[in-house]
């Protein structure tokens, strides 16, 4: 089962250099979070960061469980939660990022038929914390450069949009206050070099103004 995978796994990457986090990773339909939550106690206890893989063809009642009763601080995928209103203003409330693959959504897990009918927009009009992500790469010739291409084509994002989307990400990383700082400024420096080439109409300042919901 889960819970005594979850259980194993925190364990054995205690020692492990480079761990930061211990989560469940694609527990799919019909999985129940609960079993987890031995695994999450002991993942906590052990001082990582606790991110669920949830949400994706899961209901949003598992991520409100994996939220409040796992203590979740981050969730990977996360397309759901727009089925029950509470669950996403809960995450927006705690300001719990999300972690969302749209090109996996449509080519693996099927969430959505086409790119342009992914929720992305409207999980960004509820206020959600989005960021931009590539899921299985090998699986779906893809890599993030093709996630950020493809959703601003899918959606009619500008260049500065998609620097603030690069930002978000940058704001949801388990860095340091210093490191954050720091990759804020190599992403707005290349952003600075590549802006005029690619959008001629942007602002000056990629790192300022919220993102805009689309219609």
């Amino acid at each position: 089962g889960g819970g005594g995978e979850a259980s194993a796994g925190a364990r054995g990457g205690g020692g492990a250099r480079g761990s930061m986090g211990v989560g469940m990773d694609s527990p799919g339909r019909g999985s129940d979070p609960a079993a987890y939550a031995p695994g999450y106690r002991l993942a906590r206890a052990s001082g990582f960061h606790l991110p669920a893989h949830q949400g994706e063809n899961g209901p949003a009642s598992a991520i409100r469980y994996d939220v409040e009763v796992l203590g979740v601080e981050r969730i990977d995928h996360g397309v759901s939660v727009l089925d029950d209103p509470a669950v996403a203003q809960l995450l927006v409330e705690r300001a719990i990022p999300l972690t969302v693959c749209p090109l996996s959504n449509v080519r693996i897990a099927n969430t959505v038929p086409r790119l342009e009918e992914h929720p992305w927009p409207r999980m960004a009009a509820a206020g959600l914390h989005l960021t931009l992500n590539s899921d299985d790469p090998a699986f779906i010739e893809s890599n993030l450069g093709d996630e950020y291409a493809q959703l601003a084509r899918a959606f009619g994002y500008g260049f500065d949009e998609m620097v603030r989307i690069a930002m978000a990400g940058v704001d949801a990383a388990w860095l340091s206050t210093l490191e954050k700082a720091a990759l804020r400024d190599r992403i707005a420096n290349a952003a600075g070099g590549l802006g005029p080439a690619i959008d001629p109409g942007r602002s000056t300042d990629p790192r300022s103004g919220p993102t805009p919901p689309v219609d």
